[in-house]
């Protein structure tokens, strides 16, 4: 999954959290920016690997999967679910890697 994020700064200091009372945040905000992210979710363990990257391009969702697999030492396979956006395919491990790796996919 990739995501846009909105990055926003606080206009104002959050108050910081109190005997009997929780931190707190002013809801006037600056907005800064914006970072793409990969995100990957395993559910069933609560775990989310994230990746912000400057862009969305086939060459960073290649270093992604190759991160992801990365976690999973000892798995025989990963099942993944993509959406159908263009870089999202084994033509990005290829084009990153070499056919070698590419054939993982």
């Amino acid at each position: 999954m990739k995501k846009l994020v909105v990055l926003h700064r606080y206009v104002r200091a959050p108050l910081p959290a109190r005997p009997g009372k929780l931190a707190r945040r002013d809801y006037e905000y600056k907005r800064c920016d914006t970072a793409k992210v990969f995100c990957g979710v395993e559910p069933k363990a609560g775990r989310h690997l994230l990746k912000p990257t400057p862009t969305r391009s086939a060459a960073e969702f290649a270093d992604y999967l190759v991160e992801t697999v990365a976690h999973y030492p000892q798995a025989r396979s990963i099942h993944l679910v993509l959406d159908n956006l263009n870089t999202h395919g084994r033509k990005a491990l290829t084009q990153r890697y070499g056919e070698k790796l590419g054939g993982l996919l």
